[in-house]
């Protein structure tokens, strides 16, 4: 005999505190996991899981205690860092390649490092890819502050240098002022095209996390 019903859940005993207590302390895990998911598809993750918590303690020994049973159920779940993080490093991503400031391009890249070869390599080819770029934009801007510093150089021995330099007696510089233009244009540039090419990716990205 398994007691009166639950009335939120008819498919579950009459709650007890130690259960109710374990389904709140893994919720309230799983909220702080989504914490920088917007606040509507963080509602609906979190209704989707506790479906499937319901579903889950319902399906075990009736014959146990129902904390038992919550108990087995989040041990079958697991983790909600573990497998809910495909979904905050896509959102992370999608949202850095939406509004393309190096600190969230930062953040959405290094969310995709450890998802899998593939998602790896991509994230690595994109923040040098960035890199780059931000270098280049770095040069152009700051050429006009620090003018013996930055630009394309031959040293006196013939060696070229190109980029931030230190002193070096009899070294020339070629471009002069033209670095600046030349800087922010070819920086500005590839950063445009990685972040078309990044909206791509961060689709396929996405649509392979759903698939599975």
């Amino acid at each position: 005999m398994n007691g009166p019903t639950n009335p939120a859940d008819p498919t579950l005993p009459d709650a007890d505190p130690d259960a109710e207590h374990l389904i709140d302390d893994y919720m309230t895990h799983a909220t702080r996991v989504l914490r920088g998911i917007p606040d509507a598809e963080r509602a609906d993750i979190l209704r989707e899981l506790r479906s499937h918590l319901s579903d889950s303690i319902a399906s075990r020994d009736l014959s146990t205690s129902r904390a038992d049973r919550v108990r087995a159920a989040t041990g079958h779940l697991g983790d909600p860092a573990e497998y809910l993080r495909p979904l905050i490093a896509d959102h992370l991503l999608q949202r850095s390649a939406r509004i393309a400031t190096p600190w969230a391009l930062a953040a959405g890249l290094y969310g995709q490092l450890f998802r899998g070869l593939r998602a790896g390599i991509v994230s690595v080819v994109f923040l040098t890819g960035y890199a780059v770029a931000i270098g280049f934009i770095v040069m152009g801007v700051f050429k006009v502050v620090f003018p013996t510093h930055i630009g394309l150089f031959v040293g006196s021995d013939g060696s070229p240098q190109f980029g931030i330099v230190g002193d070096e007696a009899g070294a020339r510089e070629l471009l002069g002022y033209w670095v600046v233009p030349l800087g922010l244009i070819g920086g500005a540039i590839p950063y445009a095209a990685l972040t078309m090419l990044l909206r791509r990716a961060a689709a396929q990205l996405s649509r392979s996390t759903t698939q599975r």
